[in-house]
């Protein structure tokens, strides 16, 4: 059986659309995929611009935003940005402008790095809310805080990012196996022990936890172990939700009390160290300043009790006083607390801590016009696309017609059906023709013999027939074949099908002027190959569609299947089209299978999306919708692989290579149609 083609594996074209960088650059979202080994080292050459072209695409598609660009990492100067005071990180400029990569991961041999890295990218776009901070006074300044918030909001977005692109999750498990893999556990151990902070410990460890799904073997400290464990289900319940302000609520009302121990140890941790090297100057007079602020990383250091030692040391900590923390200590942990924020945060670039209420209120509207660009909905609705919590991304129990596609006017449902019946094109064929036909076939005609057999020996199976005796015509009975002498006539026997209709099959092929060559070859190969499998076919209806931007019905499911009407499918096919409207071929094709009983099963083929300005969410959410047919995309050529993005799980097909797709077709209906066997 085929499998379905890796989009990492090739390539899109070998260059897009530059488009124009306009708009306020005044907000600033750095979202780093950081790790816990430091920075990681790539191989060969910098400056992949071939792949971060592709990148680039790849991020419009995505954030259904075409103006979007994709840059190496530069400094904003005119923002006060320095090659000193700036390191080099991911981050994405509001008004989806652009997003500033690392070239080094980019460049990284393996595809799925990068694209794991993009696609975190993105999903901070799509899914967080950093505004939420604006609105919390008491921790807005609180770097400790801020730090668990983007710690958790990493693993969300990420599942939400999943559960909308299913496809993505190899990129995603590439992307941390770079970051988080351990490579040496004791090298790695005495680094924690002797450079991360307790808390910031914490952070890494349940980032780790919810990748890999085991505990961090890094962490040495019980009180960072503890620490885990009693929040593990706060931990879980926030990064597992699709909304981000309950996220925010869970992590600030349960998680937080929890981590803000371990916060108040790492600071008296780091005061023992430097009290060891004899650091611990004019600790009276900073003991009485360290309790003005009740909610800052270091408000409760010189108060609360707690379980002491030095980070690492394994069992139960032993207890002693807490001393005051010095400011040089304060300073030291905020620095780290906030460049952990900021490599993992959605940030603006003035800070948040420092903004005024107007700059406040002037990122908010900023923020809610981006998302309006993007097609989302505003904050405290549901993100277009997101899937509620717990659905795993499957659509709501109900009838299918959720969409649009199930809302027609009563002439369009009348123009639909006089559609079942009848093709929207048939031209004359001609000798020409026929011979054009005949070989497509002989390409195709290895295929079909054993399929066809095996269809026709299941359908004979699955169909229930009744037996009308004493007719004057049909099949002789032979029960009454001792009457014949008597001279009886109505000797016969009819049989008739209950259900007469098993299955729906509907199957969509591009004509548009791209379809060239091979591509479109190789479409008709795949068609060809399906009518004669499905030829005088007991409890099989399907109808072929060709579309540009006009569907047309050339084969109805109604229709009686002829050699002549076969040929006449293939001359339609042959024929060049305009641009691509493959979202319309779709609505209307479950539009008219749902017009009939059987099991509906429908294939659309082309070879990228569609033109005039396609909506991506809007496409997935009408098939989603469509849970009473089986729909796949097929995605043909080097161009096409983001088909799989549009469709559930198993039922995007990039076929890279052309010549695979009648046998694609041919393994959907055997699967469909004889169980997977």
């Amino acid at each position: 059986m085929i499998k379905p083609v890796n989009p990492v594996h090739r390539a899109l074209a070998d260059a897009v659309e530059q488009a124009g960088l306009t708009g306020d650059r005044s907000l600033l979202f750095p979202m780093t995929f950081n790790t816990p080994n430091g920075a990681q080292a790539s191989e060969g050459p910098q400056g992949n611009t071939g792949w971060a072209k592709v990148l680039e695409q790849f991020v419009r598609l995505l954030t259904g935003y075409t103006p979007m660009r994709f840059t190496p990492f530069y400094v904003l100067k005119k923002h006060g940005e320095t090659e000193e005071n700036t390191p080099p990180r991911w981050r994405t400029i509001l008004g989806l402008e652009e997003i500033q990569y690392l070239p080094e991961d980019v460049n990284d041999p393996d595809k799925n790095v990068s694209l794991g890295k993009t696609a975190h990218e993105i999903w901070h776009v799509l899914f967080s809310r950093p505004e939420i901070i604006f609105d919390e006074p008491a921790l807005i300044k609180n770097m400790a805080f801020q730090a668990l918030w983007w710690a958790i909001e990493d693993p969300r977005v990420n599942i939400q990012g999943v559960k909308r692109h299913p496809g993505a999750q190899e990129w995603i498990d590439a992307a941390m196996k770079k970051d988080y893999e351990i490579k040496d556990l004791a090298a790695e151990q005495k680094r924690w022990t002797e450079e991360i902070p307790l808390h910031l410990q914490f952070n890494y460890a349940l980032i780790y936890e919810w990748w890999s799904g085991q505990p961090d073997p890094r962490v040495t400290d019980e009180r960072v172990k503890e620490a885990l464990a009693e929040a593990a289900d706060p931990i879980r319940r926030a990064y597992s939700t699709g909304d981000a302000r309950k996220s925010f609520k869970i992590i600030r009302d349960e998680v937080w009390p929890i981590y803000k121990k371990l916060v108040d140890e790492s600071y008296q941790d780091q005061q023992d160290k430097q009290q060891g090297d004899g650091e611990s100057e004019d600790q009276d007079q900073q003991g009485q300043e360290s309790d003005q602020d009740s909610d800052s990383q270091s408000s409760s250091s010189s108060q609360q009790q707690g379980k002491q030692g030095k980070p690492g040391k394994q069992g139960k900590q032993q207890k002693k006083p807490q001393k005051p923390v010095s400011d040089k200590v304060k300073e030291q942990m905020e620095k780290k607390e906030k460049e952990f924020r900021d490599k993992h945060a959605s940030k603006v670039v003035d800070k948040p801590e420092k903004m005024s209420e107007k700059e406040k209120q002037d990122a908010k509207k900023d923020l809610e016009r981006m998302r309006k660009k993007m097609g989302q909905k505003q904050d405290g609705d549901k993100q277009q696309g997101e899937p509620q919590d717990g659905q795993q991304g499957q659509p709501q129990d109900g009838d299918g017609d959720g969409d649009k596609s199930g809302e027609m006017t009563q002439q369009q449902k009348q123009e639909q059906r006089e559609r079942l019946s009848k093709p929207d094109t048939r031209e004359e064929t001609d000798s020409k023709d026929e011979a054009e036909y005949k070989d497509y076939f002989s390409k195709v005609r290895h295929l079909v013999p054993v399929m066809k057999a095996q269809f026709q020996q299941v359908m004979r199976r699955k169909i229930r027939r009744r037996f009308l005796h004493e007719r004057k015509s049909g099949d002789l009975d032979e029960d009454a074949i001792s009457e014949i002498p008597s001279g009886r006539s109505d000797v016969f026997e009819e049989s008739m099908i209950a259900n007469k209709t098993l299955y729906r099959v509907s199957l969509l092929i591009d004509v548009s002027g791209s379809m060239s060559g091979e591509k479109k070859e190789h479409s008709i190969l795949a068609a060809v190959m399906m009518m004669e499998a499905l030829d005088k076919l007991p409890g099989v209806s399907y109808e072929i569609v060709r579309f540009d931007d006009k569907p047309q019905v050339v084969k109805s499911y109604n229709e009686r299947t002829t050699q002549a009407m076969k040929v006449a499918v293939v001359k339609a096919l042959l024929k060049n089209g305009g641009s691509t409207q493959s979202d319309l071929a779709v609505r209307e094709a479950i539009q008219r299978i749902r017009m009939g009983r059987g099991d509906k099963l429908m294939m659309m083929m082309n070879d990228g999306d569609p033109d005039n300005n396609f909506d991506r969410e809007a496409y997935r959410q009408m098939i989603l919708a469509a849970k009473d047919i089986e729909i796949h995309g097929l995605g043909l050529g080097p161009e096409a692989q983001l088909v799989i993005d549009l469709f559930p799980k198993g039922r995007g097909w990039w076929l890279n290579d052309v010549t695979e797709c009648a046998k694609r077709i041919r393994e959907i209906l055997k699967k469909k149609f004889l169980g997977g066997t």
